[in-house]
């Protein structure tokens, strides 16, 4: 076992197995099912939690601060449909954070814990209740996070490799998390105590909310626990473009991640806090190396054995990825989906480090003037923040040109590589940066093509195994949940 290697006052016996074997020291359970959208109201997603709600006994509110008419008009009608709550607000002020905190003051007193659920999210009613169940053991816990695995009802070659490495980010770093005795909290499909978030004036309505508030719940003395056993379901980012604007959204938030070190904690969050930092970080290390070994005009830089080094790393990558298809029992993770998400998830990943940092770049650039504009002036300038809402249905590209006019940065790193090369007069030094090159070339046609594709999965043929949904593809019965799967999800 790892944390067998750790030192004493990092492993922890408090994880949801020992919990479970205490006796319940709160016999109040009230609960409620938060299903929270902005614009992006998906009704199968709301309908499937709102017949959870009503097998479990929760109550199901709708949090919906959505702008648009024709999707406010969407949530009415199912809601009257449905004989369910609807919350509005006047503005939206605080984001997702806003409109919970916003429930709470109206209806929190009537609960001891709520369920958050973002549109694309999906939880069964013995997953809640059994949240529910660890949390009425111990007093000190405030937030219960579920192992929240992806689906896609829009089978591409980038989502269907986001789908794999999402199960085994929570089968690798999650799970090491959970083996130290505490979990981060990602914002939804997560279970939260009442009067926890009461005790630190509800939410922090600011970009990067959950991290925040689960820090100053640490400093009241309460707790996070991941339930492991907890099963729920999201959908992954339907293309390219809604994947980038996440990423965006969390490399702006990676800048000040470790900031948030100053609010106390256990040392596993403090790790998670550095993983996440180090794991955005790492695109503009990457990004600035690939121009600089294109110049082969710098012999040093091959010297030394470093191109060796460096392809050693590259290749162990290659095979150990692939290994955790023996250690891991999640039928997601078979040798075949792991060596085509290893592919596929490299040729739209390796372009996105373009992006991601010029976004790094530009948010420590406010963050390091707005810091020198306090020491030499004394003016504080607070930062505009803004949260950004993940797309939840593919866009149709009209033509190519519109494809390309929106991937200007990835485009700009490949031809520069090739510029770079072709200036130096050493063009065989292409070899080094090839993957950039060639997937930031090739992105443009991929994404044109899954976006003007009609074949997908049918919602009206839509089966339900278990607790989880999965779509039947047009024509074709080959992509059913096989039944290592099933027995899982049962």
């Amino acid at each position: 076992m790892i944390t067998s290697l750790l030192p004493a006052r990092l492993t922890s016996p408090y994880n949801e197995k020992n919990i479970l074997n205490l006796p319940i020291k709160n016999t109040r359970k009230r609960i409620a099912s938060l299903y929270t959208t902005y614009n992006d109201f998906m009704a199968d997603h709301a309908d499937y939690n709102l017949r959870e709600a009503r097998v479990g006994g929760f109550s199901f509110f709708i949090l919906d601060d959505s702008t648009d008419p024709s999707v406010r008009r969407q949530v009415d009608l199912f809601a009257e449909a449905n004989r369910c709550k609807v919350c509005r607000r006047g503005t939206r002020q605080g984001y997702k954070a806003g409109a919970i905190n916003s429930w709470m003051k109206i209806y929190g007193s009537d609960y001891d814990y709520f369920f958050i659920l973002d549109s694309d999210s999906r939880a069964s009613a013995d997953v809640i209740w059994h949240c529910a169940d660890i949390a009425r053991r111990d007093l000190d816990i405030a937030v219960i996070q579920t192992k929240t695995l992806t689906m896609t009802s829009a089978p591409t070659r980038l989502t269907r490799s986001s789908v794999t490495v999402q199960h085994a980010y929570m089968e690798i770093v999650q799970k090491a998390m959970k083996n130290l005795g505490t979990s981060p909290y990602y914002g939804h499909n997560a279970l939260i105590k009442v009067s926890a978030l009461y005790s630190v004036g509800g939410f922090v309505e600011e970009s990067n909310e959950d991290y925040k508030t689960l820090a100053r719940m640490y400093q009241k003395g309460y707790r996070s626990v991941y339930a492991e056993s907890a099963v729920t379901w999201e959908e992954v980012p339907p293309d390219y473009l809604s994947a980038r604007k996440r990423a965006l959204r969390w490399s702006r938030d990676s800048v000040t991640q470790m900031g948030l070190l100053k609010y106390g904690g256990p040392e596993p969050v403090g790790f998670f806090l550095f993983y996440g930092w180090t794991t955005h970080m790492s695109n503009l290390a990457l990004l600035l190396l690939l121009p600089t070994l294109t110049i082969a005009s710098l012999p040093q830089l091959f010297s030394n054995g470093t191109a060796t080094i460096a392809g050693a790393m590259t290749i162990s990558v290659i095979v150990l990825w692939p290994m955790l298809a023996v250690r891991i029992k999640d039928p997601e993770l078979a040798l075949r989906k792991m060596g085509s998400s290893l592919f596929w998830g490299s040729v739209y990943n390796i372009p996105m480090m373009a992006p991601v940092t010029w976004q790094i770049v530009k948010t420590s650039s406010s963050k390091l003037a707005a810091g020198l504009e306090y020491i030499f002036i004394g003016k504080m300038r607070t930062l505009k923040e803004e949260f950004v809402v993940t797309p939840k249905t593919r866009r149709v590209e009209r033509s190519m040109l519109s494809v390309i006019s929106k991937l200007k940065a990835e485009l700009a790193v490949g031809l520069g590589i090739i510029c770079i090369a072709a200036i130096s007069d050493h063009v065989i030094s292409l070899v080094f940066a090839a993957p950039q090159v060639l997937s930031a070339m090739s992105l443009p046609i991929l994404i044109y093509l899954e976006s003007r594709t009609s074949r997908g999965y049918h919602k009206n043929k839509a089966t339900h195994i278990g607790h989880t949904p999965y779509y039947i593809p047009y024509l074709s019965y080959e992509n059913l949940p096989s039944p290592a799967i099933q027995r899982m999800i049962r």
